[in-house]
């Protein structure tokens, strides 16, 4: 870009404040354009995050109450989380998070942006032990 600084950003001599505008529109269009579609896939990916690991925390204090895993994740609603978090890669359908329990551990999982459960292998999203 021909902008390398902030002096370059500044209303030019003899440019009109329709132009200016326009140019400067332009400018934080190439700049930050691109990025904002991909700012949002990162924000939302953190939360989906974060409420996995919620959800982790509170299936591990409720086997340490009831000495198993639980089998489903309805089962940790009320007593240990006030509902079981969506899944945003579901494209907004109200589709809850994916969980997996055995013996050797447990796991939460997002279906990833193929929007397909995998049954956490490919690129569905995974935290926990499997």
């Amino acid at each position: 870009l021909p902008y390398n600084n902030a002096r370059d950003l500044r209303r030019q001599p003899g440019e009109s404040r329709e132009a200016y505008t326009q140019r400067i529109t332009h400018v934080f269009l190439v700049w930050f354009g691109g990025n904002f579609g991909r700012a949002a896939e990162i924000y939302w990916n953190g939360r989906m995050q974060d409420e996995m690991v919620r959800v982790m925390l509170a299936a591990a204090t409720y086997r340490t109450a009831e000495g198993k895993w639980p089998q489903w994740l309805d089962v940790l609603v009320p007593a240990y989380l006030p509902k079981v978090p969506r899944d945003i890669h579901t494209h907004w359908n109200d589709v809850p998070l994916s969980w997996g329990a055995s013996n050797a551990g447990a796991y939460v999982y997002s279906v990833g942006k193929n929007g397909v459960n995998d049954d956490g292998k490919g690129d569905d999203v995974v935290i926990g032990l499997k």
